[in-house]
């Protein structure tokens, strides 16, 4: 460790790159206050002997929330350290645990220690995961990017929410998300015996100001810079480059790092303009790509019909999905799935209306695309996804 420590401080550009890692965590979060005072009031039952209310913490993508709910999670295991309370925080990356099975394993090695050994039956790591939490006085369970657990169908999590409500002691679950449909979910598809002792609370998280993003950078940027490498004129252009395309806070930290590396390799000490616009464009990519690449099999071959269609009628598509799409991969081919797998992709921005008109029977129809600029990330993602599936 101090070896890379001496490594970056002998570089012209950085003082500490590990400072605009996407994954690191500040010691002081700026301007979200009212978050976690919304948070921490909940959490701080545990103290109590009560079991805290289970969140939804959602907003869009670079909005501070997984950076927020890791805070308040190191606030909670120091406090409950300095108050001799047996409390234990897991961080499940839904990206990579997206099923119950995976998910209970991943708790019991947080709780464990140690990998816990495959093979055995569902029910097996469910009574593993009661015994473990009964001998605990708090076990916070956040679910980053919990979208790709609760927008599958509910049979792969509402077994894992009746558990965790009904059976581990003093269980709350912090669910994270950008995906607005996933407290539609909450509300209307938990089973009644779920709901009765499931009670959760929606926290939301507004985008940055960009005032609110210029002390967030400045913070930063002094952490992680050499002295004058980034001036308030540079900081101001990033964030409004950054704001334009909409990046939030971790575009922001993506670009800033990204101009350091163009620093770093070039010849120039201070960035240009076109130096600030061509690194925001590539954190962009890099942030609207992956969602691309991790999407489910559904919305992908909907959105390659959309593609292939352009400008698309709603209601050719729709049927092109139940005839042809769904039954092609083995998925459900109902009204409810079509639109639930095309509001996913209207809600990623992928997908826009192109133009309204009314039909020969006089009601009106949508005709949609692929969002404007968005077809050469498409393909990226096309290539990846088939390089992901042959590896």
């Amino acid at each position: 460790m101090q070896e890379i420590a001496s490594k970056e401080s002998d570089s012209r550009i950085f003082l500490r790159k590990d400072i605009l890692d996407l994954g690191y965590l500040p010691d002081l979060v700026f301007h979200r206050d009212r978050e976690i005072g919304e948070i921490w009031r909940r959490v701080n039952d545990f103290f109590q002997g009560v079991r805290p209310y289970n969140l939804l913490i959602f907003g869009e993508t670079g909005t501070g929330k997984t950076v927020i709910i890791q805070h308040v999670a190191r606030r909670l295991e120091t406090e409950a350290s300095a108050k001799g309370c047996k409390l234990k925080v897991v961080y499940v990356p839904c990206t990579h645990y997206s099923n119950e099975h995976d998910i209970i394993r991943r708790i019991l090695e947080v709780l464990e220690g140690c990998p816990v050994k495959t093979g055995h039956y569902p029910s097996v790591y469910r009574d593993m995961l009661i015994s473990h939490a009964s001998q605990l006085q708090g076990l916070l369970i956040i679910l980053d990017d919990a979208d790709r657990l609760l927008l599958q169908s509910s049979s792969a999590w509402q077994p894992f929410l009746f558990i965790l409500s009904r059976e581990v002691h003093m269980a709350s679950l912090a669910m994270v998300t950008n995906d607005i449909r996933v407290r539609e979910v909450l509300e209307t598809r938990l089973n009644h015996r779920t709901r009765e002792t499931f009670p959760w609370d929606p926290i939301s998280f507004p985008a940055y100001t960009a005032p609110e993003l210029s002390d967030i950078l400045k913070a930063r940027a002094k952490e992680a810079f050499q002295p004058g490498v980034l001036d308030d004129e540079d900081i101001a252009r990033i964030v409004r480059e950054v704001r334009k395309r909409g990046l939030g806070a971790r575009g922001l930290i993506q670009t800033a790092r990204r101009v350091g590396e163009e620093l770093e390799r070039g010849k120039i000490s201070k960035p240009t303009i076109e130096l600030i616009i061509e690194t925001t464009e590539s954190s962009r990519d890099q942030i609207l790509i992956e969602p691309l690449i991790e999407l489910d099999d559904g919305s992908w071959a909907l959105l390659m019909a959309i593609a292939k269609m352009r400008p698309c009628p709603s209601d050719q598509l729709k049927r092109c999905f139940k005839e042809e799409l769904a039954p092609s991969i083995d998925i459900g081919a109902s009204d409810r799935a079509y639109y639930w797998h095309l509001g996913k992709l209207k809600q990623m921005g992928i997908v826009t209306v192109a133009r309204r008109s009314k039909n020969p029977s006089g009601v009106w129809m949508e005709f949609l695309q692929v969002a404007p600029g968005m077809m050469e990330l498409l393909n990226m993602a096309a290539n990846e996804r088939k390089e992901r599936t042959s590896a």
